[in-house]
């Protein structure tokens, strides 16, 4: 963690014992936020505030334990970051942790911390989650409070959270996530996205195909349906990525453009190509991209009626090797990106559940449910867990 300050809790509440770490995205009063850039941190005052997600644990009873680092700008999946250093995955050592809260997921993987405050929008909570094998909440689109929170794509960027134990992801839920636009689901059903898990490694789509036979669970939810999320209206799994790509990259560059221009500061070889593609994008690709965003949507809600939760694989495989350099990466990316894409496009709610392993190293599957259901999503993702264990 980049600053180790502790901030205790209120005296009592449902959090009380606990301890969280917080993305140095997010403010602390009196404390500035890097958000991953020492250039970004020299050009910005201490917050004047705190941010409310951060007070809200804090007001539960959590203790804050430190900030947590991230990837420059929040703008990569791998998780390194070439000013501040890179958190080591205690999964698996010699891979890549994922990010771009890298450092979130690691410090509660290492047991640093029992909660992490990450952000996910393009699957920056997924993602890391899956390779640390730890859970992973990527809420609902705005049932966090961003406010404080530096941004990325706003119509994207999704206050999410980390924790091993499901039940301590459920009180922070229950402190973090809006109430009034929970919206109640009893699950009955469980979809596979086929598309999906077309898309990962055989490796990865075996393993997690096999912890979907147990007998408990079939027991339960009947024969799992395989269904394909894309359609001849919206398009391909790859058509998907591809608008998102435009348009959450439009909004990025109309965020943080005026001021890498201002500054010019040097970045990584991570985050220097994204930020270069980002500027390239026309307002017209944008909005063809937002078009297409609410075709998605729709073809999202049509698939989650009825008490229906869909089931894909979180990654496209287990933690890339650290020794990967970044073009090497790149093509792995353009994958995963596919695999996170409907839940960002559609704002919905997805959790990374740690249920397979690949070469000794973790792999998460993705839970995905309606606008609104991350509380009863999470009561399934319990359930499921349980009955994978049978």
């Amino acid at each position: 963690m980049p600053d180790s300050f502790r901030l205790d809790g209120a005296a009592s509440g449902p959090l009380e014992g606990l301890t969280f770490a917080a993305k140095d995205l997010y403010d602390v009063k009196g404390h500035v936020t890097s958000f991953g850039s020492p250039y970004w941190a020299a050009t910005h005052a201490p917050a004047a505030f705190t941010a409310p997600a951060v007070q809200v644990l804090l007001d539960a009873g959590a203790r804050l334990v430190g900030k947590a680092q991230l990837n420059q700008l929040a703008y990569s999946f791998n998780g390194r970051n070439e000013c501040y250093g890179t958190p080591v995955n205690p999964a698996c050592p010699d891979r890549i942790p994922g990010g771009s809260s890298s450092g979130s997921a690691v410090a509660v993987a290492e047991g640093s911390a029992d909660i992490a405050l990450g952000s996910d929008t393009g699957g920056s909570v997924r993602v890391p989650a899956s390779y640390c094998g730890i859970l992973g909440l990527r809420p609902t689109h705005g049932r966090v409070s961003l406010v404080g929170v530096c941004p990325l794509a706003p119509s994207y960027d999704t206050g999410g959270f980390f924790a091993k134990d499901l039940a301590v992801l459920q009180k922070a839920a229950a402190v973090l996530l809006e109430p009034s636009m929970h919206r109640r689901i009893k699950f009955t059903r469980l979809l596979i996205a086929g598309d999906a898990f077309a898309i990962a490694d055989a490796d990865a789509r075996e393993a997690l195909l096999q912890a979907l036979t147990a007998p408990a669970l079939r027991e339960r939810y009947g024969d799992l349906v395989q269904v394909g999320l894309g359609d001849v209206k919206t398009g391909s799994l790859t058509d998907w990525a591809d608008a998102q790509r435009r348009s959450a990259n439009y909004e990025i560059w109309q965020e943080l453009g005026p001021w890498v221009e201002q500054h010019r500061p040097p970045f990584g070889q991570d985050v220097a190509p994204q930020l270069s593609m980002a500027s390239q994008i026309t307002a017209e690709e944008a909005e063809a991209a937002t078009v297409q965003r609410r075709a998605i949507a729709a073809r999202m809600d049509e698939l989650l009626g009825d008490g229906t939760a869909v089931l894909l694989p979180a990654t496209t495989s287990a933690a890339p090797p650290l020794s990967l350099a970044p073009d090497e990466l790149n093509p792995i990316w353009k994958r995963v990106i596919k695999l996170t894409a409907p839940a960002g496009l559609a704002g919905l709610p997805q959790v990374s559940l740690p249920v397979a392993k690949v070469d000794s190293c973790p792999l998460g599957l993705g839970l995905m449910g309606p606008r609104g259901s991350d509380e009863d999503l999470l009561r399934l993702a319990a359930d499921l867990m349980e009955l994978l264990r049978a």
